[in-house]
């Protein structure tokens, strides 16, 4: 093989292992940036169903107010404002992506929300009418179905804080093998490099040194007789055969 062809193959080389570690360092990037999406979406669900929570805790406390308050409409307007937040939130919360544990918990909260809703609509027409037990009827029916869905709910958010955990482990441990594998591989290119440059001064740059030398010697001693080693077939070989003959 001449010493195109090799020079030829060391670059082919050289391309190929530079796209491999492109490669392996956009597949590590593409797992770290989707193991940060899940984290960043874990956290966001985690903060909205932490406001759903404070959103059902403070309509509880308005229907039970109004249950002793003189005129308990307002107070059941108060706990309706809070019940339309907790449903803000609650629609957040379930359109969130890739978190484990959402669809589960997704049917006890809406239906909660929603007998809530319905039984604070009669508490409001028993207001409407100075009906005072139906108002407390009623107003206990919703605070009860609330606290059903803050049961459901904290349940749900013991699953997301469990999906955090797991997801800033996976992002930390994910976060960290791009810097490895580019030790790993920068350590294996440097030793090709290394073993490359050996073998391409011990099969290149040493037989032109000896040519060198022996043309030197002849030219020095007027010695045409004298023979240069012919130790391959490249076109140092060639050029070496072509000496001698001369």
């Amino acid at each position: 093989m001449n010493i195109g062809k090799k020079l030829f193959l060391a670059f082919v080389f050289a391309l190929v292992f530079q796209l491999v570690q492109l490669l392996v360092t956009n597949h590590y990037v593409g797992h770290m940036t989707q193991a940060a999406e899940r984290l960043d979406h874990a956290v966001t669900a985690n903060g909205a169903a932490n406001s759903l929570l404070e959103a059902l805790a403070s309509s509880r406390k308005a229907l039970k107010e109004a249950t002793a308050a003189e005129n308990p409409g307002d107070r059941l307007k108060v706990a309706g404002v809070y019940l339309e937040e907790a449903t803000t939130q609650a629609n957040t919360l379930f359109v969130i992506p890739g978190v484990e544990g959402l669809a589960e918990g997704k049917a006890p909260v809406e239906k909660g929300i929603q007998e809530a809703r319905k039984e604070l609509e009669q508490a409001l027409a028993g207001a409407g009418q100075k009906d005072k037990d139906a108002v407390e009827e009623h107003a206990s029916f919703a605070e009860d179905a609330l606290g059903g869905t803050s049961e459901a709910l904290l349940q749900l958010r013991m699953k997301l804080e469990k999906a955090i955990q797991v997801s800033a482990a996976e992002e930390r441990a994910v976060r960290d093998q791009p810097a490895q594998v580019g030790f790993v591989v920068f350590g294996i290119a440097a030793i090709l490099m290394l073993s490359y440059a050996r073998l391409f001064s011990r099969r290149f740059v040493r037989p032109i040194e000896q040519l060198s030398s022996a043309v030197r010697s002849m030219a020095d001693k007027k010695d045409l007789m004298a023979t240069v080693p012919v130790t391959s077939t490249d076109e140092l070989g060639v050029l070496a055969r072509a000496i001698n003959l001369l």
